[in-house]
């Protein structure tokens, strides 16, 4: 609905009003495929699972972009959305043919409260960790062409595609080690490797060092990523999938654009540089939060077993 009715805003107030419809129609479907997809992958391999999927959405949004500006520079806007509503089209049809079994809810628990409805407690602390890293994101993805221009980088799309393919080599292996090691040994390599990434990014003015940022970015990432969400699926019953889905995009986009609007106005005051230099302090932040919460979760099984023994 959105996308046809692209073709009719002539003003900039519908163009505003279609894309929050746009915005709203992503968001349920971004939450309602991650939550089928997490009920289809087995739990013995939930990170592989998650890690394909997640590398599904990363080679879209690096094609999706520059089929646009293709279909845009060679014909026009109205062929650019009816090839979106094709799209969508096929998406509705394969949507179809996905054998999704209704999980069967229990019944209300009397100490459950309406926040319960929209937002799933035992995912709070994946959700927290990854606003962490896109508040990051988004203040990096939305000043990188600045950058470049303060820097005198002429060619940033190869940090773009560098970054999306380290992203898209990444997903499958982390989320393998994520089945057979478990989150921690794929959460700390990859916080440690995008903070790397960053570091190179806000010291870098050459393309070679450019190339190296991006490539520790995406690399980092796209391990952090899939396995928080695997997680995130592994700590709550299967009938909150749902609501935990929700609950940890809500994070991860509330992250992307909070991220531009607080490293943009730091930018006032210094320079791009000096921005991603501060914007590594929220990987510190989360390697404390990450790290505490597991010491805490192991202290607590020990009590439980020696309670038991």
């Amino acid at each position: 609905l959105a996308i046809v009715s692209y073709l009719f805003a002539s003003t900039i107030f519908l163009l505003l009003a279609v894309r929050i419809l746009h915005g709203a129609g992503f968001g349920i479907t971004t939450t309602t495929y991650g939550t089928v997809v997490s009920d289809l992958i087995p739990s013995a391999r939930r990170g592989e699972g998650m890690g394909y999927f997640g590398l599904s959405g990363t080679i879209a949004m690096a094609l999706g972009p520059l089929i646009g500006l293709w279909l845009m520079q060679t014909y026009n806007f109205t062929i650019l959305f009816l090839c979106a509503l094709s799209c969508t089209i096929v998406s509705l049809i394969l949507t179809k043919l996905l054998q999704i079994q209704k999980s069967k809810k229990p019944p209300l628990q009397s100490s459950s409260t309406f926040l319960d409805g929209f937002i799933e407690r035992k995912a709070l602390l994946p959700s927290l960790l990854i606003l962490c890293i896109t508040l990051m994101y988004g203040g990096i993805g939305s000043f990188i062409t600045l950058f470049a221009t303060e820097v005198g980088i002429a060619d940033i799309s190869l940090f773009f595609l560098c970054n999306a393919l380290a992203i898209a080599v990444t997903r499958p292996f982390s989320g393998k080690l994520y089945d057979a090691k478990g989150h921690t040994f794929v959460i700390i390599p990859g916080v440690i490797i995008t903070f790397t990434g960053i570091i190179l990014l806000s010291y870098t003015t050459t393309i070679p060092s450019l190339i190296i940022a991006a490539a520790c970015y995406g690399s980092g990432f796209g391990a952090i990523q899939p396995a928080l969400q695997a997680w995130m699926i592994d700590r709550v019953a299967p009938h909150r999938r749902g609501v935990a889905t929700a609950t940890f995009f809500s994070a991860f986009d509330l992250g992307i654009g909070a991220g531009a609007i607080i490293f943009g106005f730091i930018a006032h005051f210094t320079n791009y540089a000096t921005v991603y230099r501060y914007s590594s302090l929220l990987l510190i932040a989360f390697l404390f939060i990450y790290i505490t919460s597991i010491r805490k979760q192991k202290h607590g099984d020990k009590n439980t077993e020696k309670a038991a023994g």
